[in-house]
């Protein structure tokens, strides 16, 4: 039967197993039994619905639904042989019979009898009325089975028919109503019987009794209430069991319940109290300060995220969001240096020895998508290009898209600092970077960290500031700033100039080396070969080695499998066996060149690192010979930045050895892997953007800073809590009543506005302006409509009655775009002379950034306020003891919000803008020439 079940499901994935379980769809109706079906003495058949469908016991899934038809095999089932037999006259025979009336007797049903004269004739014929079935059940014209009882209950008018047990229970009750309905009881359970809605006839009854007579009443129908369970609702009667379908699976599944409450209580009493209390037995010898706090960490941590906040002694007191915030307000987000990351790393070496304060610096890039903010700390508009006092005049005002870092690395333990970040147009200059770089040692040095070597990657920028410092093949280093007994190495990040020798390789069919030929044919033989074989030799190398995308050529793990070892030893083991590569030797040689070079280059352990007496060593100076024979082989780009980075690194590690203690010198501490990291960290971090804007950019610089930055390294005998109080200790500053803006700023604009406002002039009626503003054209109509909400604002700035009837008028032109746009009548209308006010101020934004927004810098807000301060007689809004008060705040509200708008629209116009160049880019737009031109 399984295998038919398998064929027509068609199932060609695996088998079925027990476990599975097939949808009733893919069944034909005559095979799904839906109610226990009951076949009378009279031939009648009583459904009764199961709940719960079975399948017949020859049942097969012909139905493949939502496929075509020739998918699904459609049985036809066959009446039985003799029921076909049956001549037509003998059904109607039979049809006759069964709407005749049995006579009563003790058989109880069990066979037909011809009905003896009785008061009664013909039962059956009777009229159907409420009266007639009374007087048949009280002359015994209908015979109840044994065990049951006939009641009239007159006074509800019904028949009640009842079957009692020996200990005087009703176990089953029919109960018959005026309207010849019925309902069934079984137990304390209604139960349905399928095709009965009314009585007819006696006939129907005597059909009804023996239904019922034959039923099984379910066990816990007699214990029901009065209204059945909503969970488990009781079918009433049962099948082979005691229990009904529904009732047999509440028990079932309230068993399961019990038991799994049983194993929770059972796991929450041995997993807590007699841990906790092993836990107060080996801790009692402690004292009871050390106890509470013990009991109090394992209590912490067992609680939900609401957890306590404290607790009992307030023995962890944990810090509110507002003091958060305060801490993190005190380490601003901003370019340049920051004496806080100094100060802190100048306490974070008072526990470290002297080879873990040495290290080298890690320069780099990060592309950014141009964006500005008004910040209200500093009162600044952030975005422009900021390299500190190092900015050229010529991008003073431009919009900065990449973003500058510096980076502190050991020599010693596994640690890093990111310093400072700078944000440029484009790359900083070599100029630029001497003069961070300088800063930077000089910083470090201060804070008890020596900088011995700066490793960056090879571009014209980067090659620019090694000249500024000297740096040449014949010298790869230069003096320290701080102390000119000590030198400082330049080196080229050396993943990246392997990834330029890679793609310079797969350019080139051929090239000459000291070691011979080397061709491109020998590696593409190689990864076509092994591509034939199930088990390859070189599962890593595939053709995106030879061709890769643009966005692969900088994958350093290509550039490290297209070197490595296993390619040479292939190639061999090819030109041993086979003649696919007859003149292979001189590309084997340069292959294992390179990747003893790779592993000299790449060192984490001591193992490879570089010593005084090593293998590593030799091969870097054999490199650098083979580098002196041959110039052809790649860039001269690279070939520099190998031939600098190859002496770098012996006469580092000699330096290093000889006079500061080191026993060796880790080669990976040379290369930019940990800023890379950095840079994807600060990616992730940004959602799904991999160019941030610059305020996104500070905000996770900030946060990695920190981190990186408070905790103490192994060993250490500084602790967290010193760096972090260190870190947000400033002197001089009140933080607690300090507002949004900085000490500085806050003070350059309180001044400013107590010089525009000595100049001001309180009025309290609009006829003593000398000029009349009147609201005429559509600009006026939208500033006016702005200027409405500036004064929502204002009204609540003061709870004086005469400053708010100065600043909200109550009348407006039922023409302007004010009072179009009131449909609710809840906007505010500024008077006269608040728009009086509001107009001055917008006059002279116009003025400072231009009709368009275009002249938009840094220091755009305090330009305003300069222009401010130099107007006569500014208008002063509110009543004479508030006008001070509320025209400041005003003129903050309304500055910081037009700030705000500057900043949206230009960045509007930047995204319109690079949008429209990739259309242009993708479409290949050209501009027509214009037609009169040609006609000429």
């Amino acid at each position: 039967m399984r295998q038919v079940w398998e064929r027509n499901m068609r199932r060609l994935d695996r088998p079925l197993t027990n476990k599975d379980r097939i949808c009733e769809r893919h069944f034909q109706e005559e095979f799904i039994q839906r109610y226990y079906e009951t076949r009378l003495p009279n031939g009648d058949v009583c459904k009764i619905d199961r709940g719960k469908p079975t399948l017949t016991e020859n049942a097969v899934p012909t139905i493949i639904p939502g496929a075509p038809a020739h998918c699904s095999k459609i049985i036809k089932t066959r009446k039985n042989p003799m029921e076909r037999k049956i001549p037509l006259k003998r059904k109607r025979e039979e049809k006759i019979d069964e709407v005749r009336v049995q006579e009563p007797g003790p058989s109880n049903y069990s066979k037909k009898t011809k009905p003896e004269p009785s008061i009664v004739d013909d039962v059956s014929e009777l009229p159907v009325e409420f009266t007639n079935l009374v007087e048949c059940l009280k002359k015994n014209c209908i015979q109840l089975p044994t065990d049951w009882i006939f009641n009239n209950l007159c006074d509800r008018k019904c028949i009640l028919l009842m079957a009692i047990e020996e200990n005087f229970n009703i176990k089953k009750k029919i109960v018959i109503f005026e309207d010849l309905t019925f309902r069934v009881y079984l137990g304390n359970v209604i139960t349905n019987i399928e095709d009965f809605t009314h009585i007819k006839s006696t006939t129907d009854v005597n059909k009804l009794l023996q239904i019922v007579a034959e039923l099984k009443v379910c066990s816990n129908a007699m214990n029901q209430p009065g209204t059945n369970n909503d969970k488990f609702k009781c079918h009433g009667y049962a099948n082979k069991i005691d229990l009904c379908a529904s009732c047999s699976y509440g028990a079932r599944k309230l068993k399961i319940i019990r038991l799994q409450d049983s194993i929770k209580e059972i796991k929450k009493k041995f997993s807590t109290k007699e841990k906790i209390g092993i836990l107060k037995e080996q801790i009692q010898h402690l004292p009871e300060a050390q106890q509470e706090n013990i009991l109090t960490c394992v209590k912490a941590a067992k609680t939900t995220p609401k957890g306590m906040r404290y607790s009992q002694k307030k023995i962890l007191p944990l810090p509110s969001p507002a003091t958060i915030h305060r801490h993190m307000r005190k380490l601003k987000p901003s370019f340049g240096f920051q004496n806080q990351i100094f100060n802190t790393m100048k306490v974070k070496s008072e526990g470290m020895r002297s080879i873990e304060r040495r290290g080298v610096l890690l320069l780099d890039e990060m592309k950014l998508s141009p964006s500005v903010r008004f910040d209200k700390s500093d009162l600044k508009i952030l975005g422009f290009v900021d390299l500190g006092k190092y900015t050229p005049a010529d991008q003073v005002g431009e919009l900065g898209d990449h973003a500058l870092v510096i980076m502190f690395q050991p020599f010693v333990g596994k640690w890093v600092q990111s310093l400072a970040c700078f944000l440029s147009r484009g790359a900083a200059n070599g100029v630029v970077l001497t003069q961070i770089i300088l800063e930077a040692i000089i910083l470090l040095g201060n804070a008890n960290f020596y900088v011995h070597g700066i490793t960056t990657d090879g571009a014209t920028w980067n090659r620019s500031m090694w000249r500024n410092f000297g740096v040449s093949e014949a010298s790869p280093s230069t003096t320290n700033p701080s102390d000119e007994t000590k030198k400082i190495y330049f080196f080229s990040d050396f993943p990246h100039l392997m990834k330029c020798l890679w793609c310079w390789v797969i350019s080139k069919d051929e090239f000459t080396t000291p070691d011979g030929i080397v061709k491109k044919q020998h590696w593409e033989v190689v990864i076509k070969e092994d591509s034939k074989r199930q088990i390859k030799a070189l599962p890593r190398l595939n053709n995106s080695h030879l061709q890769p995308k643009q966005y692969e050529k900088m994958n350093t793990a290509k550039a490290y499998q297209f070197f490595s070892r296993e390619v040479a030893s292939v190639m061999e083991l090819y030109s041993i066996h086979t003649n696919y590569i007859p003149d292979g030797e001189s590309t084997r040689k340069f292959i294992t060149r390179m990747s003893a070079l790779i592993h000299a280059f790449s060192s984490r352990t001591p193992k490879g690192a570089l010593t005084m007496q090593c293998p590593e060593r030799d091969v870097i100076k054999e490199f650098l010979e083979f580098l002196n024979q041959s110039k052809n082989f790649m860039t001269q780009t690279t070939l520099h930045g190998f031939k600098i980075s190859c002496q770098a690194a012996l006469q580092l590690s000699e330096d290093l050895i000889n006079n500061y203690g080191f026993s060796y010198v880790m080669t990976a501490r040379l290369n930019q892997d940990n800023l890379e990291r950095f840079f994807g960290m600060i990616r992730a971090s940004c959602g799904n953007s991999d160019h941030p804007d610059p305020t996104m950019f500070l905000l996770v610089f900030r946060l990695l800073s920190t981190y990186s930055l408070i905790k103490p390294t192994p060993g250490s005998n500084v602790t967290g809590e010193e760096l972090f109080e260190t870190l947000f200790k400033i002197e001089g500053e009140n933080y607690d009543n300090l507002p949004n803006a900085s000490e500085s700023a806050k003070e350059k604009w309180t001044a400013m506005k107590n010089l525009i406002l000595s100049k001001g002039e309180v009025m309290d009626d609009f006829h003593q302006l000398e000029t009349e503003f009147e609201v005429i054209d559509l600009d006026d109509n939208c500033l006016q409509y702005l200027a409405g909400f500036a004064a929502r604002k204002a009204a609540n700035f003061s709870t004086c009655t005469n400053c708010r009837q100065i600043i909200v008028s109550e009348n407006a032109n039922p023409l302007s775009l004010i009072a179009l746009r009131n449909y609710y009548d809840v906007l505010h209308i500024p008077s006269d002379i608040f728009f009086a006010l509001i107009n001055s101020m917008e006059k002279i934004i116009k003025e400072v950034v231009g009709p368009d927004g275009s002249q938009l810098t840094a220091d755009t807000f305090f330009s305003i306020a300069e222009r401010m301060a130099e107007e006569e007689n500014i208008v002063k809004v509110g009543c004479e003891e508030h006008a001070d008060n509320v025209t400041q705040r005003t003129m903050d509200f309304y500055l910081v919000m037009r700030m705000n708008f500057l900043c949206q629209d230009l960045n509007k116009k930047f995204v319109n803008k690079t949008k429209h160049q990739e259309l242009r880019k993708v479409g290949k737009l050209v501009q027509a020439p214009n037609p009169s031109l040609t006609r000429k």
